[in-house]
């Protein structure tokens, strides 16, 4: 099973050569940036220490703090869920990664405001401006 936000890794390996590489795979549609951002650090939601408290329930996003960490961040909405422990996240960061305008993305999530997008295996935030 492959996550919504997941990407299908695969080691491959040569048996001639005994050489192995890695590539990924996932479903996101690519663009290009409409905006440059510089990166900033964020921390990681996943399973299993993805138990969240309510802090303010918006329209698109809530704020929420996660147990683990304590850390404050915006969630859509729509990765959030009831589990045995309460409310529960599912896989998600608050990282902005570098991004260069017209530099091709993955788009997982277009919002508003935000994207949230896969450069390379890594997956984050674009803030439009």
């Amino acid at each position: 099973m492959v996550k919504n936000l997941g990407q299908l890794n695969m080691v491959i390996l040569d048996n001639v050569t005994e050489m192995w590489d890695w590539v990924f795979a996932d479903s996101f549609p690519e663009t290009a940036a409409p905006c440059s951002q510089q990166a900033k650090e964020g921390i990681a939601i996943v399973w299993p220490e993805n138990a969240v408290e309510v802090l303010k329930k918006g329209e698109i996003f809530s704020c929420r703090r996660h147990r683990k960490t304590g850390s404050v961040l915006e969630i859509p909405n729509g990765f959030l869920h009831e589990g045995p422990e309460g409310v529960q996240s599912g896989d998600i960061t608050d990282s902005r990664l570098a991004v260069e305008q017209g530099e091709v993305l993955g788009v997982a999530l277009r919002e508003k405001d935000r994207w949230l997008i896969r450069k390379g295996s890594a997956l984050g935030w674009l803030f439009l401006q």
